[in-house]
């Protein structure tokens, strides 16, 4: 059965980094990505992106702002 995973949802859009396909796996807490075959992840936004099988971590980057001195998600 082919189902969509999503990664993460883009901020501004609301389009979402998201991969379709058998065998895909995605622990959102942990962030561990299982893709028992290689796999596509598409973005409306980005140029798609080839995906090797394999286990891999999926993180949410962070920036630090010196001038308001927080820290805070990239926005994408």
């Amino acid at each position: 059965m082919t189902k969509d995973i999503i990664l993460a949802q883009g901020s501004a859009t609301g389009h979402a980094h998201r991969i379709t396909g058998t065998g895909v796996t995605f622990d959102a807490k942990t962030g561990e990505l299982v893709l028992k075959e290689p796999v596509v992840l598409v973005h409306e936004e980005h140029k798609d992106v080839a995906l090797p099988a394999g286990t891999m971590y999926v993180g949410v980057k962070r920036e630090y702002d010196p001038f308001e001195e927080v820290i805070r998600k990239v926005q994408d």
